[in-house]
């Protein structure tokens, strides 16, 4: 029995976690009338930090992780919290919260947010960002919006309560598939005053396609009545979505119809099933379907180039259909991905990618296939360009190695990115990834032993740690700069 036990444990809690730690940072200011204040909400995705039994009762666990919080303008520190957040006690892994409190006065701040498992320290992620305090006394403004996952009301103290209400926060602004309603809050203040003691709150849902162009695609209004503080907690049904990014605006006009505030949050919806549905109903016959003027040499080229943006079954379905080699169901899948994608035009986004496409091709061709079926090309591709690339080809103890990193990646929405691909083989351009902390990629913490695995054979005095102490600091710090 004692050893099932332990095995449960080791399989559930103890072995090494598979993917990077994963921590949703999000913020709000508000102003409570004689001063200003910033709310910073971390939520930790347990499946992705490392569990131990309690002490008397091995059937439990616990896990936690260290947080060192600042805010700074400029170089100066104005705020820092440094501290230990555990997880409930639980028997399985569970996604927990804190919330932070910063009283601040008006001006432009940055955050800067560090957090490491506890019980591995190597296993951690850094978030940055920017944000401003700017409540005008007197006049009309609006807090930043919240978005929510639920609310309920409450009486209670907790920190999580809100003019009566209990907020559950949304982690990474992003509602899956099984989640029709889009909650958010917001604070209005000031409008006493205005004529008629009323006022419109208009609450817009827009998408947002990749060449930044917008479409209206949700509209709610509510007239209000003026007081000093009014709260906006409101649901939208989004069921009809489809998979993509969106945007939230949230505005107050006068009963002239007159701007007087406005305020919005960018947010990604998942909705599979409404996808397939979409796809289902365009029309491949339609005179708008450039590909099917392609030969089945061009076909299958726009389809390698579109296969790294994709993962598991729909990478299946593209392989798939690459290898039939029939040239209707390559046009067809061709046409229907752009006309989703770019419902206006799909053939300029199909343009506007391909230029992409073949400039990758042609700077990361290998002997292995197209540039960007090489795993720097399907990174470019997928994520955009690097903030910083660093490349090593003379370091004597390790092969030819360069260092990716993202200030931001929209994507994963996720700051402080990097990549490290290195070229084992020398073979020419065949660099593989060996190591990255982005959500989803290949994550490996042995990767500075793998990258240096033969410096041990070199008689140097020092062994493997000498050489790491002369050479490999230079990897490590070009990809621990975040």
């Amino acid at each position: 029995m004692k050893k099932l036990l332990s095995l449960a444990i080791s399989l559930l809690f103890i072995l090494k976690i598979a993917s990077a730690l994963d921590v949703s940072c999000t913020y709000a200011s508000f102003n409570a009338l004689e001063f200003d204040y910033t709310e910073i909400y971390i939520t930790v995705i347990g499946s992705t930090i490392e569990y131990a039994p309690l002490k008397n009762d091995t059937t439990q666990f616990q896990g936690s992780v260290n947080v060192l919080l600042l805010i700074k303008q400029g170089e100066q520190v104005v705020k820092v919290e440094k501290y230990n957040m555990t997880s409930p006690i639980t028997k399985r892994a569970i996604n927990f919260m804190d919330i932070k409190r910063f009283q601040l006065d008006e001006g432009h701040y940055e955050l800067e947010l560090s957090v490491t498992d506890a019980l591995d320290e190597t296993n951690k992620m850094t978030y940055s960002s920017s944000f401003k305090v700017d409540f005008p006394k007197g006049k009309i403004s609006q807090s930043d919006i919240l978005l929510l996952s639920s609310y309920k009301k409450d009486d209670s103290n907790s920190p999580f309560v809100k003019n009566g209400y209990y907020l559950e926060i949304a982690p990474f602004n992003f509602y899956h598939k099984k989640t029709s309603k889009l909650v958010f809050y917001n604070e209005i203040y000031n409008t006493i005053g205005l004529k008629k003691g009323a006022f419109l709150v208009t609450y817009e849902v827009e998408k947002v396609f990749g060449n930044g162009q917008t479409k209206s695609v949700l509209v709610g209004h509510k007239k209000r009545t003026t007081k000093q503080v009014d709260v906006l907690l409101t649901t939208m049904d989004i069921s009809s979505l489809e998979s993509g990014n969106y945007r939230l605006k949230i505005t107050t006009r006068d009963a002239e119809h007159n701007l007087l505030s406005g305020k919005q949050i960018e947010f990604y919806r998942s909705n599979p099933i409404l996808d397939q549905k979409l796809e289902d109903n365009i029309d491949v016959s339609s005179d708008s379907n450039f590909a099917k003027e392609m030969t089945i040499d061009e076909l299958r080229y726009a389809l390698k180039a579109i296969g790294p943006l994709f993962e598991d079954e729909e990478a299946s379905i593209i392989n798939a259909i690459i290898k039939s080699r029939n040239a209707k169901s390559h046009s067809n899948y061709l046409y229907t991905y752009w006309a989703k994608k770019s419902p206006i035009n799909p053939k300029a986004a199909y343009d506007e990618f391909m230029k992409v496409a073949r400039a990758i091709d042609k700077t990361f061709k290998s002997g292995f296939g197209y540039g960007f079926e090489t795993d720097r090309g399907r990174v470019y591709l997928r994520y955009g360009a690097p903030s910083q690339r660093e490349q090593t080809l003379d370091d004597p103890f390790s092969p030819p190695y360069e260092v990716w990193t993202y200030n931001h990646i929209k994507k994963l929405n996720q700051n402080n990115v990097s990549f490290l691909f290195y070229n084992p083989s020398l073979a020419t351009g065949d660099f593989l990834l060996l190591h990255s902390n982005a959500k989803g990629e290949i994550r490996n913490d042995d990767w500075i032993n793998v990258l240096y695995k033969d410096a041990s054979n070199i008689q140097n005095g020092g062994g493997l740690e000498g050489v790491l102490d002369a050479f490999g600091a230079d990897a490590e710090r070009a990809f621990r700069r975040n």
